[in-house]
């Protein structure tokens, strides 16, 4: 074991940018096989299409092109718009976006490996962790989609990259970075906002100075309410309140209240937005989901009222199962099977909750990063499931499940190494 350990510290580097490689090539070859026009016809031409208006008219659009909008966020048809102003709208334009989302992907790759090492202080567990985030199959058919993960995963690991950083360097260049990628995530999913308060609890952990976690709590507060201040601006002067981040949660939180157990169920989802559309004179889509939000709340209420238990369960439970009980995997590619890709899924999920739960009770020296990754791996669960849960929204947070994955492998490979010889009498 101590030879692999010296193995790999000389040659740490050269495997990771073998990984990175191997990443690389694989979304490309994704990329040529299936060409610019993979999609899934959804989120993904919205956002398309969103950018495409934004350059011609200079407004954030999305379900109508002549509808100002705040359903999305303006990160992701921003950065579209960025490249298409470049590129064009045509097949250049798209397939750039896509190479840009390739990028996003391989950056990914390095990012979890930075953060795998940290987190463990083992660089085994930071190259496999890299290594399976790689040749995940669902993260290459993401990786070649103009949707939101595969920036928003970029964003968001290397937040937590960051604020691992500022806990042990404590430099303030470190918590401008964190700031900042922090902006960049919630530009592009709102789901992000409180995720401060995750390492905020890590850093008291960490015996971070209170003083300096607030003198730095609060340069972050000034710079996040610097460059959302525009966003706020604009919908405040267009809809005439103030909206934080998005308004277009009314429509998943309707959803959410249909899915479950206990759920109020004399009257259909059809017949209650057809009630909602027949009952109110509905002039954009900006009001649709304000109706539908405001349904949504008193049947949420309606539910706990009448079975608390149920509401409960169907939210800590049912839920989260429903999240995470499949792979994010919607185009199958190379004729691989979503029946194997679902089952490889559920098996890497199983064996990462051993390997995160082992590191939190067992290891000492990393005990409280370990308890890092789960709270962050609860949080976003837990967050998504109070909305319609899908398993899109496990594909962010595989990257930290892969990294609890090669914990496990790390530990069991230790212990068959161990095993092993000792039977040999030391001669291994």
């Amino acid at each position: 074991m101590n030879v692999i350990k010296c193995e790999l510290e000389l040659n740490y580097k050269k495997i990771l940018m073998g990984i990175i490689f191997v990443a690389l090539v694989a979304r490309i070859l994704v990329l040529l096989n299936y060409g610019y026009g993979l999609s899934l016809n959804s989120d993904d031409m919205g956002y398309w299409k969103s950018a495409i208006n934004l350059i011609s008219s200079g407004k954030l659009t999305y379900h109508d092109p002549n509808e100002l909008t705040t359903h999305i966020m303006p990160g992701m048809p921003v950065l579209l718009a960025s490249i298409i102003l470049i590129f064009g709208k045509g097949s250049i334009g798209m397939t750039a976006a896509k190479i840009f989302m390739i990028l996003c992907g391989v950056l990914s790759v390095f990012t979890v490996a930075l953060i795998a090492r940290c987190l463990t202080r083992n660089e085994f567990v930071s190259l496999l962790s890299a290594f399976f985030l790689a040749i995940y199959i669902p993260q290459l058919v993401t990786d070649n989609l103009l949707l939101t993960e595969s920036p928003y995963t970029t964003s968001l690991l290397l937040m937590v990259y960051y604020s691992l950083v500022l806990a042990e360097k404590k430099k303030s260049k470190y918590l401008i970075l964190l700031t900042v990628f922090y902006l960049i995530s919630v530009y592009l999913r709102p789901a992000v906002a409180l995720y401060p308060l995750v390492f905020a609890i890590y850093f008291l952990l960490k015996k971070y100075p209170v003083k300096l976690l607030l003198k730095h709590g609060g340069i972050a507060a000034i710079i996040i309410i610097v460059f959302l201040a525009p966003w706020w601006i604009r919908n405040y002067v267009e809809f005439d309140k103030f909206i934080p981040l998005s308004s277009g949660v009314g429509n998943p939180l309707l959803l959410g209240s249909f899915q479950g157990v206990g759920y109020p169920d004399t009257i259909s989802l059809d017949d209650t937005i057809n009630d909602i559309e027949q009952h109110n004179k509905i002039t954009s889509w900006y009001e649709r989901f304000e109706l539908q939000e405001k349904v949504a709340k008193q049947r949420l209420v309606e539910w706990y009222d009448k079975n608390p238990m149920d509401f409960l369960y169907s939210h800590i439970v049912l839920k989260p199962k429903i999240m995470w009980n499949y792979a994010f995997y919607w185009i199958p590619i190379f004729d691989i099977k979503s029946n194997l890709v679902h089952t490889s899924h559920l098996i890497i999920l199983l064996c990462s909750s051993i390997g995160i739960i082992y590191s939190m009770i067992r290891n000492k020296e990393n005990k409280l990063e370990s308890f890092y990754l789960f709270a962050s791996i609860l949080y976003f669960t837990y967050v998504y499931s109070m909305f319609f849960a899908f398993n899109r929204y496990n594909i962010t947070l595989m990257p930290f499940v892969f990294i609890g994955f090669s914990i496990f492998i790390y530990k069991v490979y230790s212990y068959l190494y161990s095993f092993i010889r000792k039977l040999s009498g030391g001669i291994i």
